[in-house]
Order: C-alpha cells, then structure tokens, then sequence
C-alpha cells in the first residue's frame, strides 16, 4: 500500500531525478503540473501550474517527513519566483498536502 508526496522543487526533471535516486522507499517519482487552471497542461502551456514531482513511496520504508525534509535540502525556500537557475512562477516551492496530517508536517 503506497503513499505520495507532491513537492515543488523547482525544475521537475532535476526534482524527479533526485528523488528517484534517493532509494529506499521511493517506488517511483514523476514530474507534472499542479495548482493551475488549466485542465490539460503541457509543457508549452500551463499558466498557473508549478511543475511538480509526484513521488510514490512505501511508508513501511520511508515517511512522509523524512522525504518532505529531502525535498526541502533540494530548495531555496526563500526564493519565491523560481529556484537557483530556473525563474518564473512555474519554478516556485510548494508542497501540495492531501490531508491535515501533512499539513501540519509542511
């Protein structure tokens, strides 16, 4: 039974690539587009959207809080409009909980 974390780290090929080489626990990490209007977003057009790393994980290996922290040494926290070389709105930092209990750890 796997869980996910949803995290904005800036470019989410450097992201998916991260988390994907973080190992154990981490069953799979795919980057997307998350918190914009648009329904279908692509690469070429998603107003709005972060790009996003879906991380697929086994609680019975790693937790949430111990991945949200990785994520977290991946970023800049302080740089609201992108991270290090990649600026604009898509690039900004984020965690997208699912419940209060992750809320609460974000």
């Amino acid at each position: 039974n796997h869980k996910s974390l949803v995290v904005a780290v800036g470019c989410f090929w450097c992201g998916e690539e991260s988390f994907e080489r973080y190992g154990p626990g981490v069953v799979e990490a795919v980057s997307g587009y998350a918190g914009g209007t648009n329904q279908n977003p692509t690469y070429g057009n998603h107003p709005g959207h972060y790009e996003v790393v879906l991380v697929e994980y086994d609680p019975k290996k790693t937790s949430y809080s111990t991945l949200l922290r990785y994520a977290w040494r991946n970023l800049d926290p302080f740089d609201g409009d992108g991270q290090f070389c990649d600026q604009g709105t898509s690039y900004r930092p984020a965690v997208f909980y699912a419940n209060e209990e992750e809320k609460m750890e974000a």
